[in-house]
């Protein structure tokens, strides 16, 4: 009688030991899996957004540099060398040429410099 309630304990301790391990480990899988999932999905979604916003940004500084593209061909159309030079007869056409290259220059710079600040800004924050 003594052995056969113990076996009975035995086998029911087993089996309670094998359904809580059972539970326990499929609670923490899929708790586990979930973190990880929510994890990987937030950083890839983060990065996602961030390449987006830097394609974004090169979109807009391609916009900008075709803007000032277009504008420095309009002035060298409209406001010929000829016209610069009548107004100061002491430059030469290369000189009002060259200081056009530079203004272009500078007016393109200044714009991939401000785009660049915002994009660290918005990495930033």
């Amino acid at each position: 009688m003594n052995s056969k309630l113990v076996t009975n304990m035995l086998v029911h301790l087993n089996m309670f030991q094998q359904v809580h391990l059972n539970m326990f480990q499929q609670v923490h899988l899929n708790m586990f899996q979930q973190v990880h999932l929510n994890m990987f999905q937030q950083v890839h979604l983060n990065m996602f957004a961030l390449k987006w916003k830097l394609i974004k940004h090169c979109i807009l500084v391609m916009m900008m540099m075709m803007m000032a593209l277009l504008m420095f061909l309009l002035k060298l159309r409209f406001l010929s060398p000829n016209f610069m030079l009548q107004k100061n007869p002491t430059r030469s056409w290369i000189q009002v040429f060259r200081l056009e290259i530079s203004c272009f220059c500078t007016i393109c710079t200044k714009i991939v410099q401000n785009i660049l600040l915002i994009s660290l800004f918005e990495l930033v924050l």
